[in-house]
């Protein structure tokens, strides 16, 4: 009896494992070193390795990315990647593992071994973009606050700038040491400066008059003559933006090369989008039309211009002249302010010397930045790429057979030994 069960237990065991549909499983490691790869542009401490890339583990850290794993946002880019396949069955066929050293195993169960490798690797690809994004948009974020920091710094460099020219220009000279020869001369030169000045404007008067008589002999303007005179054109933005989809599709197809024959649908389907993105970029144009400045008749507007030009030179000659009527007082009396005029221009010179080298210091940390964010380095390395299952992994037959064995001795001698119990107990009742 405990022959014939044990034997029927295994016959019913094969029978049924027999007929069970297999189901493959792929699995993908990966960790998070101990620092991340980076690259300094003053220093090489930073930027040679300390010791080989291995797992460390790190307790805070294992639930955060167990969690990030089992995000629903990050199923569901996956599900998209993967054809044929929802989130919700996805939640059942991926299960996540991390050991105390903080390696990361993703493991997919699916009934198509090609299936399997491609979720295990688009989550492995997920996972490693989603921590590599998330962190570069605080990166970014700091790099737009640095950039705004040096257009502000760059901004109070030229106000100085343009406040320490503005001071040397009052007081007639482009440094210190030329002050003391020009205020020599400066009585003979502003008298001489005046009569020029008194003839420039006997001779402006008189082409003023020229002009005002030009332009009485025109006729009156008429808004409805009105025409262009001024095109511009401007850089077409549809250029940068196709461009910038061709590389990101041309790095699409490196890796489904990489993964695929050439032949492939994914693959040939890449081709095709890449070609249609080419064609689109040829057919744009480089520039597009721009603004249009439509004015009235050119001759009586520049006729109007040269009066209006001379009225302010005349205006500007009269100032002028005043100006060095002044100066031609004050001449004696500048003398006594070359001390303060020194030390004006030493304050410039200290403000200057401070913010260049603020503006230096912060262009380099934007350097760094720009560097960092260009770099393609993940902060997660990988241990094992999925490999493509050539074997199921359920249902196991030596498995279920040795269970099945084990069930029906266990059975068999249950039963073997109840029946004697109650042959025996027949045997020796008084009944």
């Amino acid at each position: 009896m405990v022959a014939i069960v044990t034997l029927m237990a295994l016959a019913a065991a094969w029978f049924v494992a027999d007929r069970m549909e297999p189901l493959y499983r792929s699995q993908a490691r990966c960790f998070m070193p101990t620092r991340a790869d980076m690259l300094s542009l003053t220093s090489e401490t930073g930027n040679l390795p300390d010791g080989p890339k291995l797992p460390t583990g790190v307790t805070e850290a294992q639930d955060s990315l167990l969690g990030v794993l089992r995000a629903a946002d990050l199923r569901q880019t996956v599900a998209a990647g993967i054809e044929g396949r929802s989130s919700a069955q996805l939640a059942k066929a991926v299960d996540f593992d991390i050991d105390k050293y903080n390696l990361i195993t993703i493991t997919a169960y699916d009934a198509d071994p090609a299936t399997a490798q491609r979720i295990a690797q688009e989550y492995l690809r997920a996972f490693r973009g989603k921590l590599d994004e998330t962190t570069k948009a605080g990166i970014r974020e700091n790099a737009g606050v640095l950039a705004a920091a040096i257009t502000s710094t760059a901004q109070d460099i030229a106000r100085v700038e343009k406040e320490r020219q503005d001071f040397l220009r009052g007081q007639g000279t482009v440094d210190f040491g030329t002050e003391f020869d020009m205020l020599a001369g400066q009585v003979k030169a502003y008298t001489q400066k005046i009569d020029e000045l008194d003839a420039e404007l006997v001779a402006l008067r008189s082409g003023r008059e020229e002009i005002a008589r030009q332009l009485a002999l025109l006729p009156d303007a008429d808004p409805a003559n009105f025409v262009p005179r001024a095109r511009s054109e401007v850089t077409n933005p549809a250029i940068e933006q196709l461009k910038l989809q061709i590389r990101g599709a041309n790095s699409e197809l490196q890796r489904l090369r990489s993964l695929y024959r050439e032949d492939h649908h994914l693959v040939q389907s890449q081709l095709g989008l890449l070609g249609q993105l080419n064609a689109d970029l040829t057919e744009q144009q480089e520039r597009i039309a721009g603004s249009a400045d439509f004015g009235p008749n050119p001759l009586r507007e520049q006729l109007e211009g040269r009066l209006v030009d001379q009225d302010l030179m005349i205006t500007g000659t009269q100032a002028e002249r005043a100006k060095y009527a002044e100066l031609l007082i004050a001449a004696q009396t500048a003398f006594q302010k070359l001390p303060e005029y020194a030390l004006k221009l030493d304050d410039f010179a200290a403000e200057l010397a401070n913010l260049k080298s603020t503006l230096s210091n912060q262009r380099n940390r934007a350097a760094e930045l720009d560097l960092y964010l260009m770099r393609s380095s993940s902060f997660l390395a990988v241990a094992e790429d999925p490999a493509l299952p050539t074997e199921s992994w359920f249902p196991n037959m030596p498995l279920i057979l040795l269970a099945a064995g084990l069930l029906g001795l266990v059975l068999s001698v249950t039963l073997a030994v109840a029946m004697a119990r109650t042959a025996q107990f027949r045997q020796e009742a008084l009944w």
